[in-house]
This record gives structure tokens, sequence and C-alpha cells, in this order.
């Protein structure tokens, strides 16, 4: 009788992780669908971002370019003439 009752238990349990098996197939599919969606959406929001990036930091850098080139040139103009005694 008990090997009636243990091999009844062990299909029961079997027949139970046969029902819970596609749901846990399927929340793990959901998973990697919404990690999907998020990486391609910071992979699209890097691609529009990166570019607009790059312009502001070379409209920066051509002015600060300009700056330095115009600040340093009157600095040498106004500038006291060096003598050495």
């Amino acid at each position: 009788m008990a090997i009636v009752q243990i091999l009844a238990m062990m299909v029961m349990i079997v027949g139970m992780v046969m029902m819970v098996m596609p749901v846990i197939v399927v929340m793990v599919m959901m998973v990697a669908m919404v990690m999907m969606v998020i990486v391609g959406m910071v992979m699209i929001v890097g691609m529009v971002m990166m570019p607009a990036f790059q312009l502001g930091t070379a409209f920066a850098a051509s002015a600060n370019r300009a700056h330095h080139k115009t600040s340093n040139s009157r600095m040498v103009m106004s500038s006291p003439p060096v003598t050495c005694n």
C-alpha cells in the first residue's frame, strides 16, 4: 500500500510541475521581451541624442577656440613692451 501512495504522490508532483512549467516559460519570455524593449528604447534615444550632443560640443569647441584666439591676441596687443636691463 505504501508503494501505491508513493507512486500516486510522484504522479501528482509530476502533474503539478507539468502544469506550472508553461506558466514559468511564459513569464520568462515576458521578462525577456520587456528587457528587449527597454534596451531598444535606450539604443534609439542614444542614437537620436548623440548627434545632437556632438553637434553641441562642436559649437562649444569652435566658440571656445574663437574666444581664445581673440582674447589671446588682445592680451598680447595690450601688454606693455618687455625690456631687459
